[in-house]
């Protein structure tokens, strides 16, 4: 029996989520085009007879980050490196960016095993540009233990990846049971399920400074009652998530509401009001408030 746990690092936007929700066949962690929409460490597992494996899906990597949000986000990376027993870089293979060399240089410092994971092949049409990719990355100098091909959108070279997952596993008890697919609570997926909609809905016109808190969360035999509180910083950025007469909010609520309906198996009630709180994704204290600050 082995059990190992994976950090999956990554610049924004190379397919970190994606890869999770396909190798654990769930969705746990929100997907968009819009870079950096995980903002927390989202743990995934997947088991079988002879193995479990046990993910970490971190922040986009942010070369130089700003706010206080961006640090703790930066944190949370160092923080999943520090417990893991191997670390899965993600990389486009369209292009190798300077990010993407930062965090490489950043992640060489750590002695465990790394695997660089090349996702997006099938937006190749030359696929021998892929080993002249590999072919650079050495010339540079990177430093990692093996290579792998994938595309996660298309599920494509999975099985590779997870021959080479399962090596890097060492003899352990499973850490959560056969049927644990996350270790998130229900407050959390929920929250995560409201801001995706937000993402979908208005794209680049989302304000960074966005936050989903649940403020009362009923459930009963027959359905579930939510409240949730959008936070902005801005009045301004109030009315874009309001949309003109209250019309965007109300197709954030019902396209919520369904995907909810889903993952809690019962019928839901949902209401979301959308709130101005000034400043705080630089604030300490109203993103510990938030529940975004990690210790």
């Amino acid at each position: 029996m082995k059990c190992g746990f994976f950090a999956i690092v990554g610049r924004p936007n190379v397919g970190k989520s994606t890869l999770l929700n396909t190798l654990i066949r769930e969705k746990v962690s929100i997907i968009s085009r819009k870079p950096n929409t995980t903002r927390t460490s989202v743990l995934g597992v997947y088991t079988n007879d002879k193995h479990q494996i046990i993910f970490i899906d971190t922040p986009g990597w942010q070369k130089k980050p700003v706010r206080v949000l961006d640090r703790y986000m930066n944190r949370f990376i160092d923080w999943s490196i520090e417990q893991v027993d191997c670390i899965l870089m993600i990389s486009d293979a369209r292009s190798w960016q300077n990010d993407d060399k930062l965090l490489a240089e950043s992640i060489a410092r750590s002695p465990k095993p790394k695997v660089l994971i090349i996702n997006k092949v099938d937006l190749l049409n030359d696929k021998s540009k892929l080993l002249k990719y590999v072919e650079h990355l050495m010339k540079q100098g990177m430093d990692f233990d093996d290579y792998i091909f994938i595309s996660a959108k298309k599920k494509q070279y999975l099985d590779s990846l997870n021959d080479v997952l399962f090596s890097y596993c060492p003899a352990r008890e499973f850490v959560y049971s056969e049927t644990t697919k996350t270790d998130r609570s229900e407050n959390f997926r929920i929250c995560e399920s409201i801001r995706e909609k937000l993402l979908m809905f208005l794209g680049d016109e989302l304000p960074y400074e966005t936050c989903v808190v649940i403020e009362e969360y009923v459930k009963s035999k027959k359905i579930s009652k939510i409240n949730a509180v959008i936070y902005v910083e801005r009045e301004s950025q109030r009315h874009i998530i309001l949309g003109k007469k209250g019309d965007l909010i109300k197709k954030i609520s019902t396209k919520a509401r369904e995907d909810l309906e889903l993952l809690l198996g019962q019928k839901v009630y949902i209401r979301i009001w959308v709130k101005v709180s000034e400043s705080w994704s630089n604030d300490r204290e109203k993103l510990k408030l938030l529940g975004l600050k990690n210790n």
